[in-house]
């Protein structure tokens, strides 16, 4: 997928945030995905908003925001669920509907550095085992867990 793609979905994310657009801050992971959120935030607001890099232990929690990926909720949400436990991100957290592989893709295009966010363990290998077998099985967990936490604020 173009670059515009990834925009595209980052800015719908935004919109759904419904972001207070006076200064953006961005929880330092020393990923690419901070480093890819961070120059897709640039362009997309083209110096109007000053975009922050601060620690995870920030005390802030005003338009704080934690560069993930479409892989990294799921395996938080499936974590989640097969553990029964309801645990919140403190920070919102955003690239939620972009592939890793995108993520990547785009790093590489733009000469971005970086190691990715995402480890390897077991829920993550169950996911990629569904993933071969059924190639929309993220995109219907994303939806999913999407429907549930609609369902469950109402």
């Amino acid at each position: 997928m173009a670059v515009g793609g990834i925009e595209k979905r980052l800015r719908k994310e935004i919109r759904a945030q419904r972001v207070d657009y006076d200064e953006l801050f961005l929880i330092d992971t020393k990923t690419v995905e901070v480093k890819v959120l961070k120059s897709l935030l640039k362009n997309i607001f083209q110096g109007r908003i000053k975009i922050s890099l601060v620690p995870a232990n920030t005390k802030k929690r005003k338009n704080v925001f934690l560069p993930s990926s479409l892989e990294n909720e799921l395996v938080r949400e499936l974590r989640n669920f097969l553990e029964d436990k309801d645990e919140e991100n403190k920070f919102v957290p955003l690239l939620t509907t972009v592939p890793e592989a995108m993520i990547l893709e785009f790093a590489k295009r733009h000469k971005i550095a970086g190691k990715t966010l995402t480890p390897q363990d077991d829920v993550r290998e169950m996911l990629e085992t569904l993933q071969e077998g059924q190639p929309q099985t993220k995109s219907a967990l994303r939806k999913s867990f999407a429907w549930l936490k609609e369902q469950t604020e109402k």
